[in-house]
């Protein structure tokens, strides 16, 4: 498997003042490379990486009918999680993420397959071991790069096609 650069690397966020926080953050790390966007921007198109960030800090967000973010929405549910050709890594709150059921669905498939890194919630048990910021990297680099895709890859019911290794890690 070859090597990933910052143009390899996606990240969707639920609010363009989200997207703009972390696009700015990025650039002032020397990582401009890294595309932005919210899951509108990402409509058809697709990196080797995608980070999702489905941080909301109000719960009732996560409810609102009008909402138009990736949270309230099973078709915007699907647009995200399948930009990523390779590595999907999806950072929340899974407290409130198990409320909604697409994402519920998607934290019981990634912990039920070993890719679930975080801590335990009433639907989700994991042995809550306290990871250091490298050891989550290197989950990340193991999962992805190293070829490891495959048992998930073989799991998986999508309709992907054969070529593809496909790794969710929360």
């Amino acid at each position: 498997v070859g090597g990933v650069t910052t143009d390899d690397i996606g990240v969707i966020a639920a609010y363009r003042k989200q997207v703009t926080a972390i696009r700015m953050l990025l650039r002032s790390q020397g990582l401009s490379g890294v595309r932005v966007g919210s899951v509108h921007d990402y409509q058809g198109q697709e990196e080797k990486v995608i980070f999702i960030s489905t941080v909301v800090s109000r719960r009732h967000w996560l409810h609102d009918a009008n909402a138009s973010h990736l949270l309230s929405s099973p078709s915007r549910f699907n647009v995200a999680i399948t930009r990523a050709k390779a590595l999907l890594c999806i950072v929340g709150n899974p407290h409130m993420l198990q409320e909604d059921e697409c994402w519920r669905e998607m934290l019981q498939y990634c912990a039920a397959r070993g890719c679930y890194t975080g801590v335990s919630t009433p639907l989700i048990e994991v042995e809550d071991v306290p990871q250091s910021k490298e050891a989550v990297l290197d989950q990340i680099a193991e999962l992805a790069l190293l070829g490891a895709a495959e048992g998930v890859a073989h799991d998986m019911e999508t309709n992907t096609s054969s070529e593809m290794e496909w790794r969710a890690m929360l």
